[in-house]
């Protein structure tokens, strides 16, 4: 018999104890050639990378702690903000549009 504290884990790059949706070595695999970026240097680091790193060469990972309801952009195309936090000092608002949206709305 499996409790909750017995599927939790810590997730190795940002230190957070989660429960697994993906398991440990399909996260590591997908992780395998980016680089990590704690929540609170997503700022910094985005602005020193522009034109040196395709969009996908790094990641940061984050604690979903707001949702707000869908809203519509002055073209009549559907988004939402989500806010996410490192549970220490960081949040900060992710936007969702098009296929982001589509994909994750629902989430």
């Amino acid at each position: 018999k499996s409790n909750a504290k017995d599927d939790e884990t810590v997730e190795p790059f940002s230190g957070l104890r989660i429960s697994r949706k993906v398991s440990a070595a399909a996260f590591k695999g997908l992780m395998e050639g980016k680089e990590y970026v704690k929540l609170n240097r997503v700022a910094r680091f985005s602005k020193t990378m522009e034109g040196d790193r395709s969009d996908d060469a790094w990641v940061t990972i984050g604690v979903l702690t707001n949702k707000l309801p869908t809203r519509q952009d002055s073209r009549g195309q559907s988004f939402t903000v989500w806010t996410l936090s490192d549970l220490e000092q960081a949040e900060m608002s992710l936007f969702l549009f098009g296929a982001a949206f589509e994909n994750n709305w629902k989430e």
